[in-house]
């Protein structure tokens, strides 16, 4: 989560775990340690999100797991193929 009224003035950077927010020093400070949370946890993505985390953990993490059934459903779809491409590093 963060704060601020545009993109241009955020002020705090919030990752929230069982409903406590924690703050943390940047944007993606937050979005990696969600992603660390849901693996350490052993948590699933939530359904409205799970092509979004699939696709980050593919092009930024560089994780292809290919026992996730779902997860390699979503990787192979040509529109996430494209966006992996064009995110990797």
């Amino acid at each position: 989560m963060v704060v601020g009224s545009t993109l241009n003035t955020i002020t705090g950077h919030y990752l929230v775990i069982d409903g406590r927010p924690l703050r943390v020093e940047s944007t993606r400070k937050a979005v990696a340690s969600a992603f660390y949370s849901y693996h350490a946890l052993y948590t699933s993505y939530p359904v409205q999100s799970q092509r979004m985390w699939v696709v980050l953990e593919r092009s930024l993490f560089g994780i292809k797991d290919e026992t996730d059934h779902q997860s390699s459903i979503i990787a192979k779809s040509p529109d996430i193929v494209r966006l992996i491409t064009a995110l990797s590093v």
